[in-house]
């Protein structure tokens, strides 16, 4: 995925700043893919891209996001397929807060759900 925007979810965010990237981790979607990866979860800014899957997505289609973190391990499903799983130790103790991120890029979402 190349630089433009994307949207997503973000989990296991303990802190809430108003500098850029300051949540757990993020989940989300662009025009060329799907990437996962992590803020600093403090008021320092930090991004660090895990890993990112390149595939095609178009606009004005509509995409069914989903993650499952357990522990160390998250999955990342794209309309039901699995796409990405990583294990990574970054903030596995961390219950946290989810939310919904929209970066440069026309976003909605619907039937959002969070077990």
């Amino acid at each position: 995925p190349g630089p433009v925007g994307d949207s997503g979810i973000l989990y296991r965010t303990s802190y809430w700043g108003t500098t850029n990237d300051t949540y757990g981790w993020y989940v989300g979607i662009m025009k060329g893919g799907v990437l996962i990866g992590y803020g600093s979860n403090s008021s320092v800014s930090a991004w660090h891209r895990i890993q990112s899957v390149a595939m095609p997505l178009s606009a004005d289609v509509w995409y069914k996001l989903k993650v499952i973190a357990n522990g160390e391990n998250h999955k990342v499903f794209l309309n039901d397929k699995l796409v990405l799983e990583i294990n990574n130790p970054r903030y596995s103790d961390i219950s946290g807060y989810a939310g919904l991120r929209v970066f440069k890029i026309a976003t909605s979402y619907k039937n959002i759900t969070i077990e």
